[in-house]
């Protein structure tokens, strides 16, 4: 049986969002290393509706996603998963801090 190696998937911040009516398209940056080091760089990571990979929930979910938020995205954002909605003062952190 052969087995499918994935690429690891990182803790990713969520810096903007655009919304269209058949895809999402999200600006995110990896964690810093440190409250002192600088930010990483920002990339797109786009969600089409109609992927066969996700399903409805999923594509909502993410569409309700806020700046601060964060998700579990591979090295080269076509992959992500685990959305996780944060409150009021996690997302002033991340976005500021994270």
């Amino acid at each position: 049986m052969e087995v499918e190696l994935e690429a690891p998937m990182y803790c990713a911040i969520v810096e903007r969002k655009g919304v269209t009516s058949d895809r999402v398209k999200l600006y995110v940056r990896f964690r810093r290393r440190g409250i002192f080091a600088n930010k990483r760089m920002t990339f797109r990571v786009v969600i089409d509706r109609n992927n066969p990979r996700y399903t409805a929930k999923a594509y909502e979910t993410v569409k309700s996603l806020q700046p601060g938020d964060e998700l579990y995205v591979d090295g080269y954002g076509d992959e992500w998963n685990n959305p996780r909605r944060c409150n009021r003062v996690e997302r002033w952190w991340n976005v500021h801090f994270g």
